[in-house]
């Protein structure tokens, strides 16, 4: 008399990437060698993210039958994966397999856009500007720096200058030998090897360079923008001086405002 001995399938032999692109990957893998008859119904994969990511930081991949191929979506540009896979029978699921090769998806241009925390005129010639970057999960690649591109607003047929920051550190730039009492449309991008991601652009005017101010301690910018969005009206603010918390204005004190306004 013969009896048929049941267990869960013996584990797989380490997964292969057989292709990937920015955000999906294309695994494969040889069937158990020993299902100890019990045929393989199915396979669950795990994912890990980064080289000491957690196997459980993921939701595990259930797939729908016991083929040998799986194309796994929804992943991350320019991130580091590796994949294990166990086959289930009847008896349950066998342990997990060797993880595959480290792959690193490819990269996609940026989608963040940096913020901009500070844009002013310094002098009739020059202006001011400081930002944060965007999150580093939306730089999507090798974070090369930032480009800066400006132009005089009333000259829209005029192609931008441009400024390349190759450091990502830094955040902060002077531009100069600009015109005076001129408003400049400056716009602000971060870059990786495949582009430019959105820029995020401010209006920002510059010194006459002929008034007589009093002191200076703080500087302001001119805008007139339509301000997009639900409940939004169009607004505008003139060039102005802060004199001990005030705001000099052609001659009159008024409530300081913000010297910022985004260009959408």
């Amino acid at each position: 008399l013969g009896y048929l001995l049941s267990d869960v399938p013996d584990p797989l032999d380490r997964p292969l990437v057989a292709n990937f692109t920015s955000r999906s990957v294309c695994l494969s893998w040889a069937a158990s060698r020993n299902s100890h008859n019990n045929p393989v119904s199915h396979y669950v994969i795990e994912t890990r993210i980064g080289e000491r990511g957690a196997w459980n930081a993921t939701e595990e991949i259930v797939t729908a039958n016991n083929e040998t191929t799986y194309n796994i979506k929804n992943l991350h540009p320019f991130t580091v994966y590796s994949f294990r896979v166990s086959a289930v029978n009847a008896m349950g699921r066998s342990k997990p397999s060797r993880e595959s090769y480290y792959t690193v998806t490819l990269r996609e241009v940026p989608t963040g856009k940096p913020i901009i925390t500070s844009a002013h005129n310094t002098s009739a010639t020059s202006i001011y500007l400081a930002w944060k970057a965007p999150s580093s999960d939306t730089i999507h690649g090798e974070f090369l720096g930032y480009r800066i591109g400006y132009k005089p607003r009333d000259k829209p047929y005029l192609a931008e200058k441009e400024v390349y920051i190759r450091n990502q550190a830094v955040d902060n730039h002077t531009i100069r030998n600009l015109q005076a009492y001129t408003q400049y449309l400056v716009s602000l991008q971060v870059f990786n090897p495949d582009g430019h991601g959105p820029a995020t652009t401010v209006s920002v005017m510059t010194d006459d360079g002929e008034r007589g101010y009093p002191e200076r301690l703080g500087i302001g910018v001119v805008m007139i923008e339509p301000v997009r969005g639900p409940g939004a009206s169009s607004t505008w603010a003139e060039s102005w001086l802060e004199v001990e918390g005030s705001i000099w204005r052609e001659g009159f004190l008024a409530p300081c405002q913000n010297d910022v306004e985004t260009v959408y």
